[in-house]
């Protein structure tokens, strides 16, 4: 078991940049190999087989170093067809064959990457905070919310996307929501996530033409439903009625 252990510890010391959760989900399912061990024939379900060897050979994890001789070339390619070439897990891009769109990375490039992607979003927005500081001028900026958040009828903060540190260098932060029926029926809400210089946590009704670029922000609290006078049908409901009715006429 202390191999084994040693060569999880140096999974972890080589991917110091791996994304956190899967690095935990990767410690807690060693634990519970530790805890379960390797399995011996006193088990029923493994009573046929025989692991003695394992604990014979010191396995390691393969790196690039301990690959063999490799050829020039594939010369025994499908022909019409794109190839992508491992050797014992390692990526061999000099041999591969795919088209100049698509980039092949391992884990560990992927999560220096999406590191690199949010410091750099931190660094705008801190630089942005630094330039209306000098400058005595309110700078405003959009930023997207993660895939969560597109789906819920008030945008909270902690729905911004790829990194929450933008939520703290900031001085004010809102978020607009439209849900399928409210871009029909021309709606929206308005929440104050954050307002270092006044009140925060308030939702706003808004009336939107898209079209024209018109807004208006209504009183707090959630309306929509007020929206439509009495006696009329709002715009989803007259859509929904005529639907009905032409897949009713074509029978």
């Amino acid at each position: 078991m202390k191999q084994f252990q040693k060569q999880f510890d140096d999974l972890l010391a080589y991917w110091p940049d791996e994304n956190q959760e899967l690095r935990e989900l990767r410690s807690t399912a060693f634990d519970q190999f530790k805890n379960l061990g390797i399995p011996t024939k006193q088990l029923e379900d493994w009573q046929f087989t025989d692991f003695s060897s394992l604990k014979k050979i010191d396995y390691r994890l393969s790196r690039a170093k301990d690959l063999p001789q490799l050829p020039d070339d594939i010369t025994e390619q499908i022909p019409n067809t794109y190839l992508l070439f491992m050797i014992n897990g390692h990526y061999q891009p000099d041999l591969s064959d795919i088209p100049e769109s698509i980039s092949v990375t391992t884990n560990l490039e992927n999560s220096k990457a999406s590191k690199e992607k949010r410091d750099k979003l931190d660094d705008i927005f801190t630089n942005l905070r630094g330039l209306a500081t000098e400058m005595k001028i309110p700078i405003w900026t959009a930023s997207q919310v993660n895939r969560a958040g597109s789906r819920e009828e008030i945008i909270q903060g902690d729905r911004i996307a790829e990194s929450y540190t933008k939520m703290m260098i900031t001085d004010f932060a809102m978020s607009l929501a439209r849900s399928a029926e409210d871009k029909e029926n021309g709606t929206g809400r308005w929440h104050i996530m954050k307002n270092r210089y006044g009140a925060d946590g308030m939702t706003y009704d808004s009336i939107m033409d898209t079209a024209i670029g018109k807004i208006e922000i209504n009183i707090r609290g959630n309306n929509r439903n007020e929206q439509t006078p009495p006696g009329e049908l709002s715009p989803a409901q007259r859509r929904r009625l005529r639907n009905s009715s032409e897949n009713f006429f074509n029978l």
